[in-house]
């Protein structure tokens, strides 16, 4: 299949299911996502992944109270190192 192929298969998911992803699948995922490719590959980011209810609920406000933020399994949020020393 072509990368074209892949991302017009995209849609938005209305809702998430009550199943949770297996964390053996959450850690291969981070994985990939750590040789994704960057400029310079510095990979600048940092992942922080909420697999608990509670702190998604507690984040919520600031998610601009999204449903799916809290329904989800796992939010990975992504936060840029500014102060990289690699």
């Amino acid at each position: 299949m072509e990368f074209k192929d892949l991302v017009m298969q995209r849609y938005a998911a209305k809702e998430f299911s009550s199943e949770r992803v297996p964390e053996e699948k959450i850690e291969e995922l981070v994985d990939l996502i750590r040789y994704a490719p960057s400029a310079l590959n510095l990979q600048p980011w940092r992942i922080r992944i909420l697999g608990d209810r509670k702190d998604r609920e507690a984040l919520a406000p600031a998610l601009f109270g999204q449903k799916h933020a809290v329904a989800c399994s796992h939010l990975f949020i992504f936060c840029a190192d500014t102060q990289s020393t690699r």
